[in-house]
């Protein structure tokens, strides 16, 4: 009766060794799973902070620049790698892979033949394996990207050598006990990462995270090792849309005699109540029973709360026996992983902290750049309003001085001279006039001198209407720039673009009438949209300016600059959009320059422009949804420049009233 009245106890001690077994050893792999998730954020996000800002150096104006010195260029890359101590050397190839510029020339290798630069050549921006340099040894992972001009064409190949010992401090920090350790292995099942120098770029020992790792399998493994079993945990790094997968997988080992030692001390513990509880429990059955019972019942209770993740639940003092020493190991244990959740809590917080301040300061030097070219533009119009009222003062002082000489030539002292020899014989005034030499040409004279000066006045009426209009032509001239620059950039409001267009002729109404080029409008389009109406007039006068260029320096007999507008023929499903057209009959370009017309410092006339401007209006038309292109038929033949822009309705949006 003894043996049948224990079976239940025994049945129950069972059930709950399963239970809490099962329990601890998911709750201890969780854990290291959860721990092995943010050391991969973190290796992450290190590697991402250099391939960003290998992205941002590839954009710096410098850099870009085919006319920057190798020693301007590299500053900049020194002050890259100063500032981000991640980089180990930064350097600057040409296509051939041909070093333009470098921090420490610590590449000892042939770089054009490397996979990484010949990807980078075809315009894709690459994060290479991780490799060792010699001289002296040091283990890195290049990130390469293409250097582009303004239209996608590949000038060059910018490389990064990313340090691997920034890595290997997050793996070293990490404490998975005495004797754990954390690995880092990629796509081939290489170890990148380990405590062991030795194995690193080897293949790593166990071939169960080996296959994982290529194929980025999560799991938990019980591995082999000289020291005893180990618990292996292998988790692949998430892949996020900033960079290039990295394809990595990082490995947490742990001996299973630490990782599980909870479910050792709770069988040992059950294992010695269940014995204890055979020998009392003869004596002291049905006391025994219902106390061991109870204490169990509870501890099985608190283990399902530990297994769905309740670490506040804490086991009551059962005691000084095994069971209540097991009570107390679930209680260190809970402890121990609530810690470790609040750690990896704050430390998740503290990231993005982090992000948000670098997001600010990102945003604070966006608009800074921003009122730079604002500011630009303002002064660009100015220059050119500037040269028209010099033209239009020019034209008033040779005007003054003509009508200088013209007073001048009047001879008011001959005229004085022949008034005095009438009077000086006015007593035989009509014998001197007849019959004298002299005073027979006196009263022709006079005549003669009237008629002058009557044509010298009409002449002097007309000069005073021309300086009158000149005048009234200045005030326009003020008057049409003070619109445009009682704003400031960035600011949208609804106008007609043609107006605008217009705006941009009589801004260079006396470059075009002084080179006898005549401006034909077709408009088809007449709907008020909304724009940055300052921005866009430097886009037309750049433009118009360009054309009359063009136009002077091919010499053309007739002289003509078209501009039409209308709506925009658009594949389905796109935005529409208005189309502007600037056409001349310049020098025009050959086919071959049509990828470089928008290129910084390009330019199709000799002496004529830095190539600044078409660079700048694509910039800003790229930057609001829209887009420009250049067509011409061939040198001599003219050009055409297409414009797209985005038609925004302006009602109910918050950039101001509609304006007729």
């Amino acid at each position: 009766m003894l043996v049948v009245g224990l079976l239940p106890l025994v049945s129950m001690s069972a059930i709950s060794l399963t239970n809490v077994e099962g329990t601890i050893r998911r709750t201890a792999d969780n854990a290291l799973s959860t721990l092995a998730t943010e050391i991969g954020k973190e290796v992450r996000r290190t590697v991402n902070e250099g391939y960003h800002n290998i992205l941002l150096l590839a954009e710096n104006p410098v850099i870009r620049s085919a006319k920057a010195t190798r020693k301007e260029q590299q500053e900049e890359l020194s002050k890259t790698q100063k500032f981000h101590r991640i980089f180990k050397d930064i350097t600057l190839l040409d296509t051939k892979g041909r070093i333009r510029a470098s921090v420490f020339f610590s590449f000892r290798g042939s770089w054009e033949h490397t996979r990484w630069f010949q990807s980078a050549l075809e315009g894709n921006n690459v994060l290479s394996d991780v490799h060792g340099v010699v001289y002296p040894t040091e283990f890195v992972m290049t990130a390469a990207v293409p250097i582009k001009d303004n239209v996608g064409n590949v000038k060059g190949v910018l490389v990064g050598q990313l340090d691997m010992e920034r890595i290997w401090k997050i793996t070293r920090n990490v404490s998975v006990g005495d004797n754990g350790e954390v690995l880092l292995v990629d796509h081939h099942g290489i170890v990148i990462a380990t405590p062991d120098s030795e194995k690193l770029l080897e293949p790593i020992e166990y071939d169960i995270i080996r296959e994982a790792a290529i194929k980025k399998q999560k799991g938990v493994a019980t591995v082999s090792h000289e020291k005893g079993s180990r618990v292996a945990v292998y988790v692949p790094i998430l892949e996020d849309s900033d960079t290039n997968a990295l394809g990595w997988t990082v490995v947490v080992l742990k001996p299973k005699n630490e990782a599980y030692a909870p479910v050792y001390r709770a069988r040992y513990g059950l294992l010695a109540a269940t014995m204890a509880c055979f020998l009392v429990v003869s004596i002291l059955s049905p006391w025994m029973s219902g106390q061991v019972s109870r204490r169990v019942s509870k501890l099985v209770q608190v283990t399902r709360r530990i297994g769905e993740g309740d670490f506040s639940e804490q086991v009551e003092d059962l005691g000084k026996d095994e069971i209540g020493e097991l009570g107390r190991a679930f209680n260190r244990a809970s402890q121990q992983l609530a810690v470790s959740q609040q750690k990896i809590i704050e430390y998740s917080e503290h990231l993005e902290e982090l992000v948000d301040e670098r997001t600010s300061e990102l945003k604070a030097a966006q608009a800074k750049l921003i009122e730079t070219a604002h500011i630009a533009g303002k002064a660009e119009v100015a220059t050119g309003v500037l040269h028209n009222i010099g033209n239009a003062i020019n034209s008033v002082n040779v005007r003054l001085k003509l009508s200088e000489e013209k007073i001048d030539k009047l001879n008011v002292e001959k005229l004085a001279q022949a008034v005095d020899m009438l009077e000086s014989n006015s007593g035989k005034l009509d014998r001197y006039l007849t019959e004298d030499p002299r005073g027979q040409n006196v009263l022709p004279y006079i005549r003669l001198a009237l008629n002058n000066m009557d044509e010298q006045r009409t002449e002097a009426m007309a000069d005073i209407q021309f300086l009158n209009n000149q005048v009234k032509h200045i005030c326009e001239i003020v008057s049409l720039q003070q619109s445009y620059t009682k704003g400031s950039g960035g600011l949208r409001d609804t106008y007609r673009i043609n107006d605008i267009l217009m705006d941009a002729v009589h801004m260079q109404s006396d470059i075009l009438e002084r080179d006898g080029i005549t401006v034909e409008a077709d408009f088809s389009y007449s709907e008020p949209i909304l724009l940055d109406r300052l921005q866009l007039i430097q886009v037309f006068v750049n433009l118009i300016k360009n054309a009359a260029r063009s136009i002077v320096a091919q010499a053309a007999d007739l002289k003509v600059v078209q501009l039409s507008t209308r709506l925009a023929k658009n594949g389905e499903g796109t935005s529409p959009m208005v189309e502007v057209v600037i056409n001349d009959n310049g020098v025009g370009f050959s086919p071959d320059l049509k990828n470089k017309i928008f290129t910084f410092g390009f330019s199709t006339i000799k002496g004529g422009g830095k190539g600044l401007g078409l660079h700048s209006c694509a910039n800003y038309l790229q930057s609001v949804g829209g887009r420009i292109r250049a067509e011409s038929d061939g040198p001599g033949k003219g050009a055409q420049f297409v414009i797209h822009i985005p038609i925004e309705s302006s009602e109910g949006t918050r950039y101001g009233k509609r304006k007729n």
